[in-house]
């Protein structure tokens, strides 16, 4: 059912997606510090500014918008408390939809590199030798499988491993991706 509603108001069957966000950059133009809330003096201050551009003033007073849109009464009023003040007919899917047009989302930042110390940095150097028994600056699968099955790991992991680790996808794994590996492995 879930599916079924979020298809129809992504489809414009019941609130227009353009006007929650016509909704949440009035929010964000009042919300002049930031905090995602809109306190009494923010709200009476985005009226003034609205009454000096368009001539006209509210026939609510700040005092009045303020006790219709702050739903828990705590003093400040949420995009979300807004949200629900301008469709209190709106179901939670349909609120969390239209929360869902309005929020940002943000990829997970990349994880850090491992910065090796010199010492760290020279010991991997030498397990690095120790592995690549071709002598080809590479690791190849066959001689992780060679190094790492030695340690314990089974064939699968190993495969995973070089997958996980080969960032380039050249199907070698280079010293710069040996240090990454070892670091996120703990090796």
């Amino acid at each position: 059912e879930a599916v079924t509603m979020a298809k129809q108001l992504v489809h414009g069957a019941k609130y227009r997606k353009a006007d929650i966000k016509f909704l949440r950059a009035a929010f964000d133009a009042c919300d002049a510090d930031r905090d995602g809330l809109c306190y009494i003096a923010e709200i009476d201050n985005m009226m003034k500014t609205m009454a000096m551009q368009t001539g006209r003033r509210s026939p609510m007073s700040s005092v009045q918008v303020m006790r219709a849109t702050d739903l828990n009464h705590d003093g400040a009023v949420s995009f979300e408390e807004l949200l629900r003040a301008f469709y209190p007919l709106a179901t939670p899917i349909e609120y969390q939809v239209m929360m869902d047009w309005v929020t940002p989302r943000y990829a997970a930042p990349p994880p850090p590199t491992f910065q090796p110390s010199p010492d760290q940095l020279a010991e991997l150097r030498q397990i690095f030798a120790l592995y690549d028994r071709s002598r080809d600056g590479y690791l190849s699968l066959d001689e992780l499988r060679v190094a790492f099955g030695s340690c314990g790991y089974d064939p699968a992991e190993i495969e995973d491993l070089f997958t996980a680790s080969d960032m380039n996808q050249d199907n070698q794994i280079c010293f710069e991706e040996f240090v990454q590996m070892m670091s996120c492995n703990y090796m």
